[in-house]
């Protein structure tokens, strides 16, 4: 793996996955949007062969019989070889790549330690408290029908769902994360939580792999008013953060936005939404 990461604060900002890289993949830099060209660090994990005694054939070539000019590959016995099996990821980040690799952790909720001159290791991110993302679990079965489904949700927002709202909702990709970054600058989110959305819309690769998905709730003339950061965690989705701006406030907006990622989440055939988050924002809005 490949890995390059902002030097100042150690934050991975794209990485190249496998264990041989090309001589271009070896060459290739990367320049993140707002992250000088000389603040850019990179980092090859080194690799090391495991290596196994193997039965192999032992071939010859022997004349073709009835011919004089052609020969024919043949096994004539094996042997014992050995043989290099794999390649074991080493160094200061071995075993967190290992761990990447099989599941068991993710590279982007780490971020990067070094002397100034050489990678000396990694730590994980430990992240202020988010809180819209501290609050009870909140789970809808989504093989329910879009009927049970709303009737699930708290009263206010099934009342809101009956009036009229010229707001419509789409989901946002990467490329086009300035909408749901404008309803998180100009709206009443918390310092913590706009910065949790700045940094995690500055890596590519979680919108790549689905990871996160961004969805905004707009007007006819595609004026973001809400929008939120979605969460794919295996066949569920999880709200994360989100806010609504006031012009959205009296459109349902917010209301909206919510109710169609269910709905999306449904045609996709996901297992489950945990809409817990959004749940506290609608009582804190209330209260």
């Amino acid at each position: 793996m490949i890995i390059f990461y902002q030097k100042s604060t150690g934050n991975i900002v794209g990485t190249i996955d496998g264990r041989v890289h090309t001589p271009e993949q070896q060459i290739m830099t990367i320049a993140p949007e707002n992250i000088p060209k000389e603040d850019i660090g990179k980092y090859e994990v080194p690799t090391t062969p495991r290596k196994e005694m193997r039965e192999t054939p032992v071939y010859e070539f022997k004349q073709k019989p009835g011919s004089t000019s052609s020969f024919v590959r043949v096994m004539t016995g094996t042997r014992m070889e050995e043989q290099v099996v794999e390649l074991l990821p080493t160094g200061p980040l071995g075993e967190l790549v290992r761990q990447v690799e099989t599941g068991a952790a993710r590279i982007y909720e780490h971020k990067i330690l070094h002397d100034g001159k050489n990678v000396t290791g990694a730590e994980k991110i430990v992240e202020k408290p988010n809180p819209a993302a501290v609050v009870d679990e909140v789970i809808l079965d989504l093989s329910l029908t879009p009927e049970e489904l709303r009737v699930q949700l708290p009263q206010v927002v099934q009342l809101s769902l009956q009036n009229t709202s010229p707001v419509e909702v789409k989901e946002v990709q990467f490329k086009e994360r300035a909408y749901f970054l404008h309803v998180v600058d100009n709206s009443v989110m918390s310092a913590n939580d706009k910065d949790i959305a700045h940094r995690l819309c500055a890596i590519r690769e979680p919108f790549l792999s689905g990871e996160i998905r961004l969805y905004m709730a707009h007007l006819p003339n595609n004026e973001p008013v809400a929008a939120c950061m979605i969460r794919a965690i295996g066949n569920k989705y999880v709200y994360y953060l989100g806010e609504v701006l006031p012009v959205g406030v009296p459109l349902y907006a917010f209301e909206n936005l919510i109710w169609q990622v269910i709905l999306d989440a449904k045609e996709l055939g996901l297992e489950s939404i945990d809409i817990g988050a959004a749940v506290r924002h609608w009582s804190s809005s209330i209260d």
